[in-house]
């Protein structure tokens, strides 16, 4: 009896054991499958909140203002003016084609030359001779120079002394040159060359040959070479000189 007691007992706690485990297990699956639940929700991303839109909140437009009235005196307004049209140019074909004019040759001076009609004549002065030969320009050379706008006139000339006495012969006082046109007179100027001179003594039967030297404008002119024997008792001779 007792052994079927005993038997009945362990059975029994046996039985609550296996219930008590049963019932631990289910409370633990249900823990767990809890948590699992709750760390796959929390895992998840939550959607971003929307702003609330704005609503616009409507602006107070302005009254649109009355036109402006004209006054009474306003003038009219103009018409447009046509705007000018630019001139039309020609095709610079045509410009090439047309024939190109020669340029504008400057007046060339005109050279002048002189002349001597009495050339050659002899003037008698008592004892002396004046024999006027050929006349020339020039322009000066590197020590003189005739001032500008002149020109040097040069005359060769000859003086016999045909006495029996020595004459003294000073160009400055026996000869003079005359524009016969303006009156203008000029003197002979000094010549520095020794073999080219007139003046000085020229001694009995003795001849001297040299050249007389003017500065007068450059330009043409009708002048006549006064001769003055005046010195020797003789009056004055003219020989005409033309400048063309």
């Amino acid at each position: 009896m007792r052994k079927l007691v005993f038997v009945v007992l362990v059975i029994i706690i046996t039985g609550s054991m296996l219930f008590m485990a049963q019932g631990l297990e289910k409370a633990s699956n249900t823990t767990v499958t809890a948590n699992w639940l709750n760390l796959s929700r929390s895992s998840q991303p939550k959607p971003a909140e929307q702003p609330a839109s704005k609503q616009p909140v409507p602006s107070e437009t302005a009254a649109p203002a009355p036109p402006p009235t004209q006054a009474a005196d306003q003038t009219p307004a103009q018409p447009p003016q046509p705007t000018p049209q630019p001139a039309e140019t020609q095709p610079a074909a045509q410009s090439e084609a047309q024939p190109t004019q020669p340029p504008v040759q400057p007046a060339q001076q005109k050279t002048l030359t002189v002349s001597v009609p009495d050339a050659g004549k002899i003037i008698t002065a008592n004892t002396l001779q004046f024999t006027i030969g050929s006349a020339r320009l020039s322009s000066g050379d590197e020590g003189l120079q005739p001032q500008k706008g002149n020109v040097f006139l040069i005359i060769n000339a000859r003086v016999d002394n045909n006495g029996n006495d020595s004459e003294s012969i000073s160009p400055v006082m026996v000869f003079q040159l005359v524009d016969i046109t303006k009156g203008n007179r000029y003197s002979p100027q000094v010549i520095s060359a020794l073999d080219q001179q007139l003046d000085g003594n020229i001694g009995p039967g003795r001849t001297r040959n040299g050249q007389l030297r003017f500065e007068a404008p450059e330009a043409p002119a009708q002048y006549q070479l006064q001769i003055d024997a005046s010195l020797v008792g003789a009056g004055t001779f003219p020989v005409t000189i033309l400048v063309q």
